[in-house]
């Protein structure tokens, strides 16, 4: 429960009454960092095959569908 708060809270268990205390930027972010967790997606940049002096962002989705 003490990192739930720290994160803003679970929103059923305080219903209408609650709101969020972080972006889900920072939300992201931290998760990220300190726990190192992808909950969502994974970011990356990486050089563009096609224009080595360029860099490409790629973004991972660690969602699987068929499980």
């Amino acid at each position: 429960m003490e990192h739930l708060e720290r994160f803003g809270g679970f929103p059923p268990l305080h219903g209408e009454r609650w709101q969020s205390k972080l972006s889900l930027e920072r939300l992201l972010a931290t998760l990220h960092l300190e726990f190192n967790i992808e909950p969502l997606f994974e970011l990356k940049v990486a050089a563009d095959d096609m224009n080595n002096s360029q860099h490409i962002i790629l973004v991972i989705t660690n969602i699987n569908i068929l499980e």
